[in-house]
């Protein structure tokens, strides 16, 4: 096949797994793995349903595929933010941080949703995410989070659950959004809400 054909058709293939990707993320977040259909996941992505099949194996590693994706969309972000912050103490990277993920909570939901989703099951495929992609990030962390406390910056306590207690907080109004928005007429993505989310959390974890 010539070459000016071959780029496009690889594109076209790599566009096709990206939405097949999202859908799969968007339907594993709304129904559970169990509760979500190959066919579902065709239809919001606009594809012949043998195409999942075909780019991703099963139903299983497709999962694991979305999994990753959306954890890393997170976790590249992080990686960068850590190293703009290394000149910083752990304070005041940790507080950052936690911002980031209120921000990025409020943009994708779905993330916090999918993880939800998947603690309900007891699978090799979870196992695989969290070695891969949630201890490196944990034990940062936690690390981050005893050194804080070792100044008297944070919140004295088990640095594990302080880590759980934080991603809570962060991603509140990004899995209850909808309940929020009935109870307040306010929009839980709005950037002021988002800010003002930030600075409550902040504050929660480190006190002045």
């Amino acid at each position: 096949m010539p070459e000016r054909h071959r780029v496009p058709a690889q594109r076209r293939s790599h566009e096709t797994q990206e939405r097949i990707l999202a859908a799969a993320i968007a339907v594993f977040a709304e129904r559970g793995f169990d509760g979500a259909s190959t066919h579902q996941i065709a239809e919001r992505a606009g594809v012949n349903q043998p195409l999942i099949l075909y780019h991703f194996g099963s139903k299983e590693l497709l999962w694991l595929a979305a999994a990753e994706s959306i954890l890393d969309q997170f976790l590249e972000g992080w990686r960068q933010r850590v190293e703009w912050l290394e000149g910083l103490g752990s304070a005041a990277r940790l507080k950052i941080i936690l911002e980031d993920l209120v921000g990025f909570a409020a943009e994708h939901p779905e993330l916090f949703q999918f993880l939800v989703e998947a603690n309900k099951r007891d699978n090799r495929q979870l196992a695989s995410l969290v070695r891969s992609r949630l201890k490196p990030h944990f034990d940062f962390v936690c690390g981050e989070i005893e050194e804080a406390q070792s100044e008297g910056a944070m919140l004295a306590g088990n640095p594990a659950l302080i880590h759980y207690a934080m991603i809570g907080a962060a991603a509140t109004l990004g899995t209850l959004g909808r309940q929020f928005e009935m109870l307040t007429g306010v929009a839980a993505n709005q950037p002021e809400v988002t800010e003002a989310q930030a600075d409550t959390v902040t504050r929660l974890f480190f006190p002045e």
